[in-house]
């Protein structure tokens, strides 16, 4: 990524890079490498051992390019709204539901496309849509929304639409065995073998009916044979509610004059034959004719209160908006606080809040307190994210969900300084038993020490120390410390050696995965005095390689990785 810089590489030859690798088991050895491609930013360098780059576990150098803070364009966030029930109370087969996208956003730019898929097939677009779904029996329709930010990024959320079946009461069926009792009638009316004829202008059937409490709507099945109409001929069947005028829901006409028996009522019949007022309590079913000379012959009928019960409505659940948070204290993980509490249900209460990440619980509660490390990958840091789920249960046992994105970044810091002692004790300050050996200065009784004054960028508000030591020879109360003094003030320890490191080998101290984190934040910092300490008797404490750098959480981005 970015330009190639001859400087930004150094090889090895195989045999080489392994004894070296030998002789220090460095993993990844870091090191301040000056201003190599000359932007007015400190660069660091990282050591890949066995890193093949043309020849075999050659090794190799990578180059973090330092820079100004980088913004980055941050993803937007969808929200398909909450889950949604319909009743086909008009008995049609299907519902249509008003997907509302709008609360969708974008922290950093603004939403320039809304897309609507069911299970991969596209519905339309917009923040709000209008679609019709069937009844699906007892399943549900998984809806998702797809927004893009300004800068390209795409992040989606999902819905569930459910339409469910209309329930019914039976009422009554007559298949006419007992003539034409309960029925009144009028006009020009035969009663024949296959059931009640209608013929000219002015006859009628008719039946009151008292529905069960509830009804909103009378669902009618019957057999009919329209004969012998005129181009002008009807026949009506209607309906008066609460002792109302009649109201035609169904109509004959020529094109049903075919003599023959037809099912009425139902998808999938000659006509739904189902009417639906908004509340009743007494309906009269009339079949009346307008006909010249047509006949209408009645078969069997079947009558249904239409009864929409109180239904249970989902539970909404709300994880909160997408965290980050930077790993300041280098501890490799950071706490968030997961924020389910804007969860809600619109007919009960939520029982329950259950937080998982990618299957595997996290915990429960409206409220949880919860650490995530930072994913990291070498070259590219910290570029992963967490993504956190919250299902909610409601006091019927429905469940819903919601998801949101947790990301912990690492600290960027830049090199201060690199010593290796090539040049001596150079710009350190010494005192009592301490002596220069071939791998470092090594600290012998109480009292010796070694010490730099450091002067910190604007901003620092940590200093990140990675080193090389070997502890010998440690009586049981033996300790050698690592302490700063901040802007002039007193010393304080950081880390503290003791008899259990005493083991006579170099180890590597600093950065994650190492002995110790090996770095001190304080609040503020300008100038910082680094000391190594003895309060030993008979230990010996020898430093190699010391690499210190400046943290600064408001500064400071990966802004190019260069090999060759």
């Amino acid at each position: 990524i970015g330009s190639t810089l001859a400087e930004a590489f150094v090889q090895l030859p195989t045999g080489q890079a392994a004894a070296a690798y030998r002789s220090n088991s460095p993993g990844y050895d870091i090191a301040g490498a000056g201003d190599v491609n000359g932007d007015g930013f400190a660069d660091v360098m990282i050591g890949a051992a066995h890193y093949d780059a043309g020849e075999a576990e050659e090794g190799a150098v990578f180059i973090y390019h330092g820079g100004p803070a980088g913004g980055g364009n941050q993803p937007p966030v969808a929200n398909a709204g909450p889950d949604q029930t319909l009743m086909d109370v008009d008995n049609s087969g299907e519902e249509t539901f008003t997907l509302d996208g709008s609360s969708s956003f974008d922290p950093d730019g603004f939403i320039a496309a809304y897309n609507w898929l069911e299970e991969g097939t596209a519905l339309g677009s917009g923040a709000v849509l209008n679609a019709s779904f069937p009844v699906f029996g007892q399943g549900n329709h998984i809806v998702s929304l797809n927004v893009t930010d300004n800068g390209g990024i795409v992040r989606g959320d999902s819905t569930v639409i459910r339409v469910d079946p209309v329930p019914t009461q039976f009422i009554f069926q007559e298949n006419w065995v007992n003539g034409l009792v309960n029925w009144v009638v009028g006009g020009d009316l035969t009663l024949t073998a296959q059931g009640p004829q209608l013929g000219a202008a002015g006859a009628f059937l008719q039946r009151s009916i008292s529905v069960p409490p509830g009804t909103t709507g009378l669902a009618l099945r019957y057999w009919a044979k329209a004969e012998l109409f005129a181009p002008t001929d009807e026949m009506w069947v209607q309906v008066s509610v609460n002792g109302g005028p009649f109201t035609t829901f169904e109509t004959f006409t020529l094109a049903d004059s075919d003599g023959i028996l037809h099912f009425h009522g139902g998808m999938g019949s000659n006509s739904n034959a189902s009417w639906y007022p908004l509340v009743a309590s007494t309906v009269v079913l009339r079949f009346e004719s307008n006909s010249t000379t047509g006949l209408l012959t009645i078969g069997q009928v079947t009558a249904y209160a239409i009864i929409p019960p109180p239904t249970n409505q989902p539970p909404v659940a709300v994880a909160g908006p997408d965290q980050t948070l930077m790993d300041v204290d280098n501890s490799g993980e950071e706490t968030f606080t997961l924020d389910g509490s804007a969860s809600f249900d619109p007919d009960g209460f939520i029982v329950a809040y259950n937080w998982l990440e990618e299957g595997t619980a996290l915990g429960s509660g409206a409220v949880l307190n919860a650490s995530f490390p930072v994913f990291a990958s070498f070259p590219v840091f910290g570029l992963g994210n967490h993504i956190v789920s919250l299902n909610v249960t409601d006091n019927e046992g429905i469940v819903r969900g919601d998801s949101m994105v947790i990301r912990v970044d690492p600290v960027p810091t830049q090199s201060i300084f690199q010593e290796n002692w090539v040049n001596g004790l150079v710009n350190w300050v010494v005192g009592g038993d301490l002596t220069l050996t071939a791998q470092g200065p090594q600290l012998g009784t109480a009292g010796a020490f070694l010490q730099r004054s450091i002067t910190l960028p604007p901003g620092t508000t940590g200093l990140a120390l990675g080193y090389w030591a070997k502890a010998e020879l440690f009586a049981p109360t033996d300790e050698m410390w690592v302490r700063v003094s901040v802007n002039g003030g007193p010393f304080t320890t950081f880390e503290t050696l003791t008899f259990a490191d005493s083991d006579g080998i170099p180890h590597f101290h600093g950065g994650k995965g190492s002995n110790s984190n090996a770095s001190w934040y304080p609040l503020v910092a300008s100038t910082v005095v680094l000391r190594f300490e003895s309060n030993s008797t008979t230990g010996l404490l020898t430093i190699g390689q010391v690499a210190a750098y400046a943290i600064i959480p408001a500064g400071g981005s990966i802004r190019a990785w260069s090999a060759r």
